[in-house]
């Protein structure tokens, strides 16, 4: 009883705060709006879910103990990063700007010629590695498909595609989109499109789908009714939970027999859980005494980045130097070492959740990690909001990968969001380095904005 009563309490709290700040701001694309949902998914419906339907099969896996102590750490992490949510938005609550951020003609024409530059080359990437697989038939003739390359580095340049439409409809902010401008947005967004529905795959269909809709509506100047946002939302979850229930009958030459038992394996008490497999990595990380203190951050930022090329066995000497897991294979906990501590072997690709991946990598202190990775959300939607300019594509970078973080890890969202992040700052660097430069030739008649 206490654990369902732990988990009915998280749930109200995250409500309240969805509440606060919807009434303080206004702002259906405040990080609280959509952050708050996913937590409440994975903090308190899943676990009551679980407990109230498979009782039986949770505590075979997890004592009555072990799940109070876990759901009060879940349900204290998730306040933590939702209080820091709201302390990094509040200066966006003294007012907004008089009125909306707008580039200039030249600007607008560099930045939509730099995204268009950075799409190229993405497609091209995602066009290498599909006839890499024999087409679309190689790709997605099989459940859970998607192309490939040998290369790290090529299978990541796919990611400018997204970079590029949020790029290009910043650079549209104010105007109306013509023509091309919509065959451009619909030709960056096919790749992932088209991988996130034949490949049946939550992220890249989140992704693509939140990237293009909050570029949109930034674009505008304008925000979805509170109504219209929420369907969206549920809408949305819906397909997620459609495609991983059915990833089994979702591919190219399917009969797409959906009438069949789904296999949700996060409604299931197994393993493959988030909430189960977080709480066994918690509990593994806490029998163990070992936390990786950054570590495993630190291979992602640093070692990850170098071409394999020049470096052939950088995860497993990055894993030997640092001691901790290689994360070529694994972000988290081996999924046969939770035997040896928990009693029982983790779901091979399982993902903990950010609380849980919190917890193993700074212990105590991941509450504080925790508040500032709020932080970081709440004061880039106050900028983009209140400055626009750059801020706009880069909080819609960092809105669009949010699910990695909630669901998967922090590593999962950090080395996506770079890849967005990184080209998006280039590419405006570039215009606004481009438009300096005709000024001082006597090409530019106005200042640029950005």
């Amino acid at each position: 009883m206490v654990f369902e009563f732990l988990a009915y309490l998280t749930g109200l709290a995250l409500l309240a705060l969805v509440a606060l700040a919807w009434v303080m701001h206004r702002d259906p694309f405040h990080p609280m709006i959509y952050f708050g949902p996913m937590l409440l998914f994975l903090y308190a419906f899943l676990p009551l879910y679980l407990s109230l339907t498979q009782r039986e099969e949770l505590r075979d896996l997890l004592e009555v103990q072990d799940l109070i102590y876990v759901q009060s750490l879940n349900g204290l992490g998730a306040l933590g990063l939702c209080l820091g949510i709201l302390i990094g938005g509040a200066p966006a609550a003294r007012g907004r700007p008089s009125g909306p951020w707008l580039p200039d003609e030249d600007f607008a024409r560099r930045l939509a010629g730099a995204a268009k530059v950075l799409g190229l080359v993405g497609l091209a990437a995602y066009a290498y590695m599909l006839a890499n697989v024999g087409g679309l038939a190689g790709a997605y003739g099989r459940a859970y498909g998607g192309v490939w390359a040998d290369s790290g580095h090529v299978r990541e340049l796919q990611y400018l595609t997204v970079a590029a439409l949020v790029l290009l409809l910043a650079a549209r902010t104010g105007r109306r989109l013509a023509p091309t401008d919509w065959a451009w947005l619909a030709l960056l967004a096919g790749p992932w499109l088209i991988h996130g529905l034949l490949g049946a795959r939550r992220g890249p269909t989140f992704m693509v789908l939140v990237a293009l809709g909050a570029g949109w509506y930034f674009m505008r100047d304008r925000r979805p009714r509170l109504t219209m946002a929420a369907l969206g939302g549920l809408c949305l979850g819906l397909l997620l939970l459609f495609l991983v229930a059915h990833r089994d009958q979702i591919y190219l030459g399917s009969d797409f027999d959906f009438a069949g038992d789904a296999q949700v394996y996060a409604f299931d008490a197994h393993p493959g859980s988030e909430f189960v497999y977080g709480a066994g990595a918690i509990l593994h990380a806490d029998r163990e005494g070992t936390y990786w203190w950054g570590r495993r951050l630190a291979t992602v930022l640093f070692v990850r980045p170098v071409p394999r090329m020049l470096w052939p066995t950088k995860y497993d000497d990055a894993a030997a130097a640092l001691g901790t897991p290689s994360i070529e294979t694994n972000m988290g906990v081996g999924t046969d070492d939770l035997r040896e501590t928990v009693g029982w072997t983790g779901a091979l690709g399982a993902a903990p959740g950010i609380v849980a991946d919190m917890w193993i990598e700074f212990w105590w202190a991941s509450f504080l990690v925790l508040l500032c990775i709020g932080w970081c959300h709440g004061r880039a939607w106050a900028r983009a909001v209140g400055q626009g300019g750059v801020w706009t594509p880069l909080y819609c970078s960092m809105f669009a990968v949010s699910i990695y973080l909630v669901m998967q890890s922090l590593e999962a969202m950090l080395f996506r969001f770079l890849l967005l992040a990184v080209p998006v700052l280039l590419a405006w660097g570039c215009a606004r380095g481009l438009g300096a430069l005709a000024g001082q030739r006597g090409f530019a008649t106005s200042p640029e904005t950005g």
